[in-house]
This record gives structure tokens, sequence and C-alpha cells, in this order.
């Protein structure tokens, strides 16, 4: 099975959700599957660690941010030239499926949604407690991407 796997945080940025893609990854690639990690390239300057593994793909320039009210820091990659790679590689690689990470995210679903016509699985990581204003304003956004796969 052809999988690619999106998100805006991934190694070399340290967290749950890029563990969590890694060993997603990892063991779609252990069994058999054409795995591609699609995300932006961070402005990290202390990293020393291993290079990327030969299934990941930066397709843009990330930039790190706070959302107000969510409590934790993100990525944005976006742009015109994030817009052209990421529609090269979804013709070129052919994906059967794509699991998007944090489909809510500004950057790369957002690109995703509107150049990709396709079976799409998502994972939600929210942060935001029930309570946030925030969270309850953004609501019906959250609702909209989350449902994309039935789009």
């Amino acid at each position: 099975m052809r999988v690619a796997i999106l998100g805006e945080n991934c190694y070399p940025t340290l967290g749950g959700i890029q563990e969590h893609i890694h060993a997603l990854a990892r063991h779609l690639v252990d069994r058999g599957d054409h795995v591609r990690v699609i995300t932006g390239l961070p402005s990290v300057d202390l990293w020393h660690g291993p290079p990327d593994e030969e299934w990941v793909i930066r397709v843009g320039k990330a930039r790190r941010y706070a959302p107000p009210g969510m409590g934790t820091t993100t990525t944005l990659t976006v742009g015109m030239g994030t817009a052209a790679r990421l529609r090269r590689v979804l013709a070129d690689e052919r994906f059967d499926l794509v699991h998007v990470h944090g489909p809510c995210d500004l950057g790369l679903p957002t690109l995703l949604y509107t150049l990709y016509d396709g079976p799409l699985v998502v994972t939600l990581h929210s942060p935001m407690n029930d309570r946030s204003r925030l969270r309850h304003l953004a609501a019906p956004y959250y609702q909209w991407c989350c449902a994309a796969p039935t789009r």
C-alpha cells in the first residue's frame, strides 16, 4: 500500500506527535508498505541527530508559533512554493491513503485538502481544554476538518 503520513510536527523537533508519526511510519515500512512522511523543515539550529529517514519528504520551511489559548507550540508550513512541492509529491507518489496528523493545523493539512482528492484518515491531537473560549469558537472549523475523510 502507498501511504503518506502528513503532519506539521515531525523530527527533528521533539514531542508526542512526532514520536507517533515516526513510530507509525517505521511500523508501516517494516510491514513492507511504501511510506512517505510529508512535513516541513523547522529552523532548529541545535539539532545534531541523525539525518532524515529516506521516507521523509520536506516540502517547505516550517515556522514555529504558539497559538493563543492552547498552551503549546506548533509549526506552520505554508506558501506558494510549499503548495507546488506538495502538489508534485502527491502527483508523483499517487498515494492510496493519506493519514493526516493534526488535521486542523492551518499549514500543510489545509493545503492538502485543496490538492488531494483521495482517501484520508485523520488523527486529532488537541491540547485545548473543554473550558477554553478559543475551543468553542474554533469548534465549527474542527468539525469541518475532522469530517474531511467524508468530503
